[in-house]
C-alpha cells in the first residue's frame, strides 16, 4: 500500500508500483467513463452529483491509500473499493458509514502504511456525510420507530405500580430477546400467539389478585366501592369514573370516550345481573385493558403538525412515556402526565430529567442499561469453577503430578491397567484427596457476585449524579467497595458490609470498569480467563469497533496445537499459535493485545503475578502502533488516544438503549452531535443524558405508520384489525 516514494524500494518493487499506478489511472478513467455514460439514463435514486464528486474528490484519496489492499482483486475484511463503478453501487450507505468509522477512528490504513493528512480524511467524511448521508444537521431524521412492546422488566414495574402487584414475569414469560446489546430493542420484541395468551392469562392474575387486596393502586377501595353502595345509574357513572381512570393510567395517554363506552358496555355485560355493574364486570373490563394492544405497546403519536416541518414531534404524552421508560422503565407518574396533559412538558424537560434521575427509581436505568451495556447483571448467573481456577495458580507441585499421573492413566483402561499403574493410581488419588483437605478454598459466593454487580453501577450511578467525566469509567483512583470484595481484590482497610467510595493505593491496578470484578469474570471461561473474550468485550463495548464474527470451521485454541504441546504452552503463546493463521490475524491483531494486558486478572477477577508457575506478561502493542507494559498504561492510552472513540462509544450505547433501536447511518449527525457535547463538557454523563434527550430521534418521528394510525383510532387492534379490542 506504501509507495516506494513514500518507503524507497527495490528497481523491481519500482516497476511493480509504476505497473499498479498505470493500472489505477486507467480504473479511474474508466470509472468516470462509465459514470458519464451511466449518468443520464439511470434510474437510481441517488444524487445525480455522486459519481462525479466520487471521481474527482474522493477516488484519488482511495487510490492513494485503499485501493492496494481493498481493490485490484483484492478484498481485505469483505471490503472492495475499486468496483464502484456506477450510481447504484456508490449509494450504499451502509459501506461508506464502515469507511467512515474506521478511518475516524484511525484504524484503516494501517499504522504501518502510508498515512492520509488530516484534511483528507476530513474531506472523505465529510464527502460521506453530505452526498451519500444526505445529512442535515439542522433537520436530522429522527429513524424509524418500531411499535415497541413491554420487555418482561417494564411490564413487571408497569403492573407494579398501576396495581400494586408484584408479578413474576420471568417465572410467567418467556425471556425477551436482545438486539444491539440490549433488551427493549423494538425490532426484536416480537410478540407469539403463545405470549400473546400469556397475555390474557397474566391479566387475568394480576386483576383478580389486586381486587383481592382490597383495591387497586390509584384506584382506592372507596372508588371501587361507590361503583358497587350506589344504584343503577349511579353505578354507571362511578363505573366509567373507576374505568376511565385505569384506563387513562394504563393506556399512558386519556382513554377516548369510544373505547371507554366499550369498557363501561363490557363491564354491565359480564356482571352477574346484566346492566347492574357489579365486581365481576368490573374486573373483567380491567382485565380487557390489560390485554390491550394499547397497554402491552408503546404507542406513540406525533403532535400536530406544523408547515413545513419534515419530521413532526411526538406529542407530550409520547415524550412523557418516552422519558417514564427510559429513566425508570415503567409508565409516567402524576407529575409526568400532568406535564403532558397541559401540554407543559417540553418547557419543562430539563427539570423533569434532574427530578427523574435523582429519584431511587433511575435505579433501573442504571441497572438495565449499565447491567447490559457493561455486563453488571450477567455476573449473577456468570459459570465459574472457582476451585479449578484456584488450582490453575495455588496447586502444589504435587497435586499438579498427581492431577498429570491420573490423567496420563485416563488413557488406559482400568481392566488393563498393570500392577505398578493400578498401584501410581492409588497413590495420586491419595494425594490427592490429602491435598484438597488442606488447600484454602476462594469461594466465588453469590454475595461476593452481588458486591461485584453493585460496584459496577454504583461507579456509573457516582459520575452520572455527580457530573463526572465518563473518562473516569476506564481510569478513576477510586473503587466502591465492601469488606468482601476489598478482601478479595487484596485491598486493605475496608471494614464492613456497607459499599463505599474507596480511594485506592497510588498504585493500585484497579479503578476503572475493565478492572472490575463483573467484566473480568463474564469474560472469561469457566476455568480460566479468555482474552479473546475480553478483547471483544473493549472492542464492542469501550471502542465501538466489534470485530467481524469468526469464519466457519476455524480451529479452536485447544486444537491450535497437540495437548502435549499446549500444556506446556502460556495461553500468549497459544494465541500467538492460533493468530498465525491467516483467516484468524486481521481479528486477533485487534483483540488479543487488549485481552492480553487483563491477564494478571484471573477469571475471579483477583490478581495474580503468574499462573501455572509462569510469570505473567501483560505487555502488547495495538493495531494503531501504542505500546503498553502494564493494565494501567493500557488504561491512560485508552483515554488520552482513544478518548473520541470511547465518547462515541458511549454515545451510541446511550442512544440505542433511549430509542430501543439500531442505529443507522442517518443517525450520524446525531451521534456528532453527542459527542461534540462530550467534547465541549470534558466528558461530562450528566451533560450527555440531557443531551440524548434533546436529539431529534428522541424529539421527533417519521410520519405515521398504519400501526399509528391504527393506536390512535378506537376498536382497532393493529395486530389483527379483525380482533377489535380496548
Amino acid at each position: 500500500m506504501i509507495s516506494p516514494k513514500a518507503k524507497g524500494g527495490s528497481p523491481a518493487g519500482l516497476d511493480r508500483a509504476r505497473t499498479g499506478k498505470f493500472l489505477r489511472v486507467k480504473m479511474r478513467f474508466a470509472v468516470v467513463l462509465l459514470a458519464t455514460v451511466l449518468l443520464p439514463c439511470s434510474g437510481s435514486t441517488a444524487s445525480p452529483d455522486l459519481a462525479p464528486t466520487f471521481t474527482t474528490d474522493i477516488s484519488p484519496i482511495l487510490d492513494n491509500y485503499c485501493y492496494d489492499c481493498h481493490g485490484f482483486g483484492l478484498s481485505k475484511g469483505g471490503l472492495t473499493l475499486d468496483e464502484l463503478d456506477s450510481e447504484a453501487a456508490l449509494n450504499n450507505p451502509n459501506l461508506w458509514l464502515k469507511v467512515l468509522k474506521k478511518t475516524r477512528a484511525g484504524l484503516m490504513p494501517p499504522v504501518d502504511e502510508a498515512q492520509p493528512a488530516t484534511a483528507e480524511v476530513e474531506a472523505l467524511a465529510q464527502w460521506i456525510k453530505t452526498q451519500v448521508f444526505k445529512s442535515d444537521p439542522a433537520n436530522p431524521d429522527p429513524g424509524k420507530v418500531t411499535l415497541r412492546r413491554l420487555n418482561q422488566a417494564e411490564y413487571r414495574n408497569t403492573i407494579r405500580d398501576l396495581t400494586g402487584v408484584n408479578y413474576d414475569t420471568a417465572l410467567e414469560f418467556p425471556p425477551d430477546d436482545t438486539g444491539e446489546g440490549f433488551d427493549n430493542i423494538g425490532e426484536v420484541l416480537n410478540i407469539s400467539p403463545m405470549l400473546l395468551e400469556k397475555y390474557f392469562d397474566a391479566a387475568q392474575d394480576i386483576i383478580a389478585d389486586a381486587i383481592a387486596r382490597q383495591g387497586l393502586a390509584g384506584l382506592s377501595p372507596p372508588e371501587l366501592k361507590r361503583a358497587l353502595p350506589a344504584d343503577s345509574a349511579g353505578r354507571q357513572i362511578h363505573a366509567r369514573t373507576l374505568l376511565e381512570n385505569f384506563a387513562t393510567k394504563a393506556f399512558r395517554r386519556p382513554v377516548n370516550e369510544s373505547t371507554l363506552d366499550r369498557l363501561v358496555h363490557l363491564a354491565g355485560e359480564f356482571s352477574s345481573s346484566p346492566g347492574r355493574m357489579d365486581e365481576t364486570g368490573i374486573a373483567q373490563a380491567l382485565v380487557a385493558i390489560l390485554a390491550s394492544p394499547r397497554f402491552i405497546f408503546r404507542d406513540e403519536l406525533p403532535a400536530p403538525s406544523v408547515p413545513g416541518e419534515s419530521f413532526p414531534l411526538i406529542d407530550e404524552y409520547s415524550l412523557a412515556t418516552r422519558l417514564s421508560y427510559f429513566f425508570w422503565s415503567t409508565s409516567p407518574d402524576a407529575e409526568l402526565t400532568a406535564l403532558a396533559r397541559d401540554g407543559r412538558l417540553r418547557e419543562n424537560l430539563d427539570a423533569q430529567v434532574a427530578r427523574m434521575l435523582a429519584s431511587p427509581q433511575s435505579g433501573q436505568f442504571v441497572e438495565n442499561f449499565v447491567g447490559q451495556w457493561l455486563h453488571s447483571r450477567d455476573i449473577r448467573t456468570a459459570t465459574i469453577n472457582d476451585f479449578q481456577i484456584f488450582l490453575r495458580e495455588h496447586a502444589p507441585s504435587e497435586v499438579v503430578a498427581a492431577r498429570k499421573t491420573l490423567s496420563d492413566l485416563e488413557a488406559v483402561s482400568i481392566h488393563n491397567r498393570t500392577p505398578e499403574q493400578i498401584r501410581l493410581g492409588d497413590e495420586a488419588v491419595k494425594i490427592l484427596t490429602t491435598a484438597f483437605a488442606r488447600l484454602p478454598r476462594v469461594r466465588f459466593s453469590n454475595a461476593l457476585r452481588g458486591s461485584m454487580q453493585q460496584e459496577t453501577e454504583m461507579h456509573f450511578a457516582y459520575i452520572l449524579r455527580e457530573d463526572r467525566s465518563v473518562l473516569e469509567l476506564l481510569d478513576a483512583d477510586y473503587a466502591f467497595l465492601d469488606e468482601r470484595l476489598a478482601n478479595h481484590y487484596g485491598i486493605p482497610g475496608v471494614v464492613g458490609t456497607e459499599m463505599r467510595k474507596v480511594t485506592l493505593p497510588a498504585d493500585s491496578p484497579r479503578g476503572g470498569i475493565l478492572t472490575q470484578g463483573t467484566i473480568l469474570a463474564t469474560t472469561s471461561n469457566p476455568t480460566r480467563t479468555s482474552p479473546v473474550k475480553r478483547g471483544v468485550f473493549i472492542l464492542d463495548n469501550i471502542l465501538g469497533a466489534p470485530p467481524a464474527p469468526p469464519p466457519p470451521n476455524i480451529t479452536s485454541l485447544e486444537d491450535a496445537a497437540s495437548p502435549e504441546e499446549i500444556a506446556r504452552m502460556t495461553l500468549r503463546d497459544t494465541l500467538a499459535l492460533h493468530r498465525a493463521q491467516p483467516l484468524c490475524s486481521s481479528c486477533h491483531d485487534s483483540m488479543d493485545p487488549l485481552g492480553l494486558a487483563l491477564e494478571n486478572f484471573n477469571a475471579m477477577g483477583q490478581w495474580r503475578d503468574q499462573e501455572q508457575n509462569e510469570p505473567i506478561d501483560a505487555s502488547g502493542r495495538l493495531i494503531t502502533g501504542e505500546t503498553f507494559q502494564t493494565i494501567s498504561e493500557l488504561k491512560r492510552i485508552l483515554v488520552t488516544r482513544y478518548r473520541q472513540e470511547f465518547y462515541y462509544c458511549v454515545s451510541e450505547k446511550l442512544l440505542i438503549y433511549a430509542l430501543g433501536r439500531s442505529l443507522q447511518y442517518y443517525d450520524t449527525p446525531t451521534l456528532d452531535r453527542l459527542v461534540h457535547r462530550l467534547e465541549e463538557t470534558g466528558g461530562s454523563l450528566a451533560s450527555l443524558v440531557n443531551e440524548v434527550v434533546q436529539t431529534a430521534p428522541f424529539q421527533r418521528m417519521r410520519v405515521s405508520s398504519p400501526v399509528q394510525t391504527a393506536l390512535a383510532h378506537p376498536g382497532i387492534n393493529p395486530i389483527n384489525p379483525n380482533f377489535p379490542t380496548p
